[in-house]
């Protein structure tokens, strides 16, 4: 796979670096994940898909795009918006390209597909305040495509939780807010599980930023010092939104919470994505890449230096190397799912199903905390292939035997 560094778009941004900066901006561009439309709207559908069969949503559930509230509210109101009073969170869509009208026609796609998960009986997000109290709704579904911060998701949930009717609802215990996401950070991750407004979330990637990218703390420093340094406007952060450093973006649109050295249109600076607008350049350049760092890398990082200079590690199964680098990953403290799956490069469920098999092998515990059978693993990988010989010495003269047998 082509690292970004290595594109006409990458080497032009690059150029906006000095000599002795440019290794520096190189590992930070090389982070970046992009993610493709189709890959995008593969992961909701599937997502959508499977969430009813694990058994997490009651129906009937009403399906809705998370929007940003501004785009739905009169800018001067004071007071708090309620959803179905000053605004219509199912109300129809921009047809202007951008994450939410991407949203709502991947809703559109499954409505129209005629599927009902595992019997879900499914509800347009145009549906009425009072069709929902007569169908007796169960459970609202909000699907975005990336949570940076997780602000705009919970804001837009805040305004639903607020309207009276639906706040009677879950005081009963009637009706419950789910989350599907393809990609979310792990500080979103964090905050959604500490949000009451929530009681499901569901997301096919964790998305990198600087607390999770696999950097060593040097690196990690020398990044913030460049962004810093660099950033020359105050329309973006220097960390981006929340000073969060997030290092995903998608073929729709750059969020906010990248840092500004990406995005910042300033005079003698050329702007990796402009305004947040992905290029079609940028686009054939840069979509679909996924930083992955490999396992050698991984074991010089963290200290293990004999096992990443181990040839044996060449000849491993892809799987075998997965499970390994899970190991050498959590050998001095436990991580989180969604922190491996950044170090990978895999989605959550394929993490969740290493975790499972390592835990079979009891070589991690329940806190994924790794055992005394994983350590064993880890010194096993340290040992080089052994080459042997007989210790016979050749020779050219021809042999005649001396005696019978």
């Amino acid at each position: 796979m082509v690292k970004p560094s290595e594109t006409t778009t990458g080497r032009a941004w690059l150029e906006n670096f000095t000599p002795l900066d440019r290794p520096t901006a190189q590992i930070l561009l090389d982070s970046l994940r992009f993610a493709d439309l189709d890959t995008l709207r593969n992961g909701l559908m599937s997502k959508l898909e499977a969430v009813p069969e694990e058994g997490a949503l009651r129906a009937p559930a009403l399906l809705l795009a998370e929007r940003k509230l501004e785009d739905l509210v009169e800018r001067d109101k004071r007071e708090a918006p309620v959803a179905y009073v000053d605004f219509h969170p199912g109300a129809a869509l921009s047809p202007t390209p951008g994450s939410e009208a991407f949203i709502g026609g991947v809703l559109r796609d499954f409505a129209a597909s005629g599927r009902k998960s595992a019997g879900l009986e499914w509800m347009a997000p145009d549906t009425e305040l009072e069709e929902l109290r007569d169908r007796r709704c169960r459970s609202v579904v909000l699907v975005t495509d990336y949570c940076g911060t997780g602000d705009r998701v919970l804001k837009f949930a805040a305004a639903l939780a607020r309207n009276p009717t639906i706040r009677s609802w879950r005081s009963m215990h009637l009706i419950d807010f789910h989350l599907i996401s393809y990609a979310a950070s792990s500080a979103a991750l964090r905050r959604f599980e500490d949000s009451p407004l929530l009681a499901g979330v569901e997301v096919v990637e964790a998305a990198p930023t600087f607390e999770t990218a696999p950097w060593s703390r040097t690196v990690r420093e020398a990044i913030i010092e460049l962004c810093e340094r660099e950033r020359r406007t105050k329309r973006w952060r220097a960390l981006g939104y929340g000073e969060t450093g997030g290092l995903f973006a998608t073929a729709l649109t750059a969020p906010n919470n990248l840092p500004a050295v990406f995005l910042q249109e300033t005079e003698g600076w050329q702007p990796l994505i402009a305004g947040r607008k992905v290029t079609p350049e940028a686009d054939r350049d840069l979509v679909g890449y996924q930083p992955v760092e490999p396992l050698a890398d991984l074991a010089e990082r963290v200290g293990q230096l004999r096992l990443g200079q181990n040839e044996r590690l060449q000849y491993m199964r892809e799987r075998s190397r997965d499970l390994l680098q899970i190991l050498v990953s959590i050998h001095r403290a436990p991580k989180t799912e969604d922190e491996l799956a950044v170090e990978l490069g895999r989605p959550l469920a394929e993490i969740d199903d290493l975790l499972d098999t390592l835990r079979a092998f009891e070589m991690i515990d329940q806190a994924t905390g790794i055992t005394t059978a994983g350590r064993k693993e880890i010194d096993a990988q340290k040992r080089a292939r052994r080459r042997t010989s007989a210790g016979l010495e050749g020779s050219e003269d021809t042999y005649y035997p001396r005696s019978l047998k």
